[in-house]
């Protein structure tokens, strides 16, 4: 089933995921040294920092903003951008990182997922849940992502490994 497409502005979502960024990396600094991802090519393989953790080693993360998630239940989980009649890979099949930090701005929550196991039941839930699109316009140009809506408690409790509070100066 495809649910009907929401559109937003390219660049309010831009602002919003880099606000979302600041405030995961703050949050994630209380589990080791974060390194933010400075070059291009580990921006495209959705690596945004990484978090070395004398117990756990060193952690590439992949940072998500979603500001739907308490309105809806559900996370957006992009496996495909359409594009000038092009399909590119969405964010969870081209990253390459070993964890998603999804943060919810209004739960004031980062929830740290495992990357592999993303991957992993995607097809699984494209089979059992709803797909959605969601339109980015900017200067006349349209992007659609496609992706499952899974609901987070769903989600979470399958590849789920760990939440953290967001410091209150950082809250969004």
């Amino acid at each position: 089933m495809v649910l009907s497409a929401s559109q937003h502005d390219w660049h309010a979502k831009l602002a919003e995921g880099i606000v979302g960024e600041d405030a995961v990396i703050q949050s994630l600094s209380r589990l080791g040294v974060v390194t933010k991802a400075t070059s291009m090519e580990l921006q495209r393989l959705g690596i945004d920092c990484f978090v070395e953790n004398p117990l756990l080693g060193i952690i590439s993360v992949e940072i998500k903003t979603d500001s739907q998630i308490s309105k809806t239940g559900n996370a957006f989980l992009e496996y495909s951008i359409e594009y000038e009649r092009e399909n590119r890979l969405g964010w969870i099949l081209k990253t390459v990182a070993q964890r998603v930090a999804y943060y919810s701005p209004q739960q004031k929550k980062v929830y740290l997922l495992d990357a592999v196991l993303l991957k992993k039941y995607l097809p699984h839930w494209k089979r059992e849940h709803p797909i959605g699109n969601a339109i980015s316009v900017n200067e006349g140009r349209r992007w659609i992502g496609v992706g499952v809506l899974v609901p987070f408690t769903v989600l979470y409790s399958e590849v789920g490994t760990g939440i953290l509070d967001v410091a209150p100066a950082l809250q969004v």
